[in-house]
């Protein structure tokens, strides 16, 4: 008898046994092998044999990632995808579908890929914990982004409407983009990472990064000019109050960008007109609604910084109420006179727009917050596609992974903008879920759609399936 061993291949055990003989001829000792079939009991020494007649391999989870797959195919993405990455696609899709479909570690996606559907789909990947590593390290290359943003940007015909945002990235790594930040007065050591979002569609258009310590306002010149380069022209930026400075009002007046953002309070223009106009707008300011918040909104003419601009005083009802209420009671606590208390309250309740263009008092309020699309995006990426804890080491693989999210940010909030609000996404991830799929060896069959499925099925615009055909290894 030989000597039996165990070797695993895609996350199953198969034995083999080793035999060594005597070659007469050539005069030595030499080795054969043996298989003897995938392990059932390797205490035991158990092993079953291939035979050729069609039966049942393994049950593997299926809906989520068919119809994130599927739908994919229907959007330009899939091929702008597969021309850019060309053999590392596979790899590429693996980890978006894992990254959309779990909330654990990427060391885990090997894992996952064991029991999904995926890997009848790609079935010559390995996608081990180093692989991944070294993944990250190929797409992050410059070279790489460049390609595909170039093509991506293609998909806006050359102009969007912008809204630019940044969000911080608490993180342990030991490179030259972590440092100590200050935004509101939280004191964390991140990095700074920068999104350009589409406000038409809602979907993201660029990304930057930067060292924790940079402050938000001076970026923004940065940002446009990079997009420029791609052939892309701003047609309105809608930006926040970090991001007001001297330098970038002009920008935006040089480039003949409108524009519009809020006037921070620390600036001496806030205190002009706040003093000017603050204290009537009930009398002078033109009453709007927006939502559930009644607001007066005086609108005058104004230098920005030498330009020609407007501002527009804004006097929210129920957010006096609520921030009255708070600073007089701490007010009184800290023993503070009437006329101190009378004097800070004139300011409770207000916030001051600025803008290139002149615009009507009823859609001022409606316009800046479509600012709430950056947060909806920045949101997506960290509930739902978990990118934070960073968990990646040097600045190689750490942009290999922003970038990965990226993209799967784009697939997700488009997938999200199709359902139409008619289920959220985890109502789709978790339904479409418990739809498995047996594999034999020739075919794949599709378990039964329940009624709900057919319904995410089609709202995406996917055809349910019963069958299909199985890929063979190394096809």
């Amino acid at each position: 008898m030989g000597t039996i061993q165990i070797k695993r291949i895609k996350g199953h055990e198969y034995g083999y046994e080793f035999f060594s003989y005597w070659d007469k001829k050539e005069k030595k000792s030499k080795k054969k092998c043996k298989y003897l079939g995938k392990v059932v009991d390797k205490n035991n020494k158990i092993f079953e044999k291939y035979t050729p007649k069609s039966r049942e391999k393994l049950l593997l989870t299926f809906g989520d990632t068919y119809s994130i797959l599927e739908y994919l195919k229907t959007t330009p993405y899939y091929e702008l995808l597969k021309k850019i990455f060309k053999k590392d696609f596979d790899f590429l899709i693996s980890l978006i579908l894992y990254k959309m479909l779990n909330v654990n570690s990427m060391k885990y996606a090997d894992t996952w890929f064991e029991g999904n559907y995926i890997s009848e789909v790609f079935p010559n990947l390995n996608i081990s914990s180093q692989r991944i590593s070294d993944f990250l390290k190929i797409i992050s290359k410059e070279k790489t982004h460049r390609l595909f943003f170039a093509e991506y940007l293609k998909l806006f015909n050359g102009k969007i409407s912008t809204l630019v945002d940044s969000t911080g990235l608490p993180n342990e790594i030991d490179f030259n983009l972590r440092a100590w930040s200050n935004h509101s007065g939280d004191i964390k050591q991140e990095t700074r990472l920068l999104y350009v979002i589409d406000r038409n569609t809602g979907l993201p258009v660029y990304f930057r990064y930067m060292a924790g310590n940079i402050v938000d306002v001076t970026t923004l010149t940065n940002t446009i000019e990079e997009l420029k380069q791609y052939g892309v022209q701003i047609d309105y930026a809608i930006v926040d109050a970090g991001y007001v400075s001297e330098e970038n009002i002009k920008m935006l007046y040089s480039e003949s960008t409108p524009f519009l953002t809020r006037l921070p309070s620390n600036r001496k223009l806030y205190s002009e007109l706040i003093n000017e106009y603050g204290k009537n707008i009930e009398k002078t300011g033109k009453i709007t609604v927006y939502g559930e918040r009644i607001l007066y909104i005086k609108k005058v003419k104004t230098k920005l910084f030498g330009n020609k601009g407007y501002a527009y005083i804004i006097y929210d009802v129920k957010r006096y109420a609520d921030e009255a209420s708070k600073f007089i009671i701490s007010a009184k606590e800290d023993k503070k006179s009437e006329d101190e208390i009378k004097t800070e309250l004139h300011n409770k309740g207000k916030l001051i727009m600025i803008s290139s263009e002149d615009i009507d008092e009823n859609e001022i309020i409606p316009l800046y917050y479509t600012r709430q699309r950056v947060e909806n995006v920045f949101g997506v990426m960290k509930s739902e596609l978990n990118i934070l804890p960073l968990r990646v080491h040097g600045v190689e693989t750490f942009r290999g992974y922003i970038f990965l999210n990226f993209i799967a940010l784009i697939i997700e909030l488009s997938i999200q903008q199709k359902l139409h609000s008619k289920f959220t996404l985890d109502e789709v991830f978790l339904t479409t879920r418990n739809v498995i799929c047996k594999v034999f060896d020739n075919n794949i069959i599709i378990n039964e759609f329940n009624k709900k499925t057919k319904q995410i099925f089609e709202v995406l615009g996917i055809e349910p399936i019963k069958k299909l055909p199985r890929k063979k290894l190394g096809s």
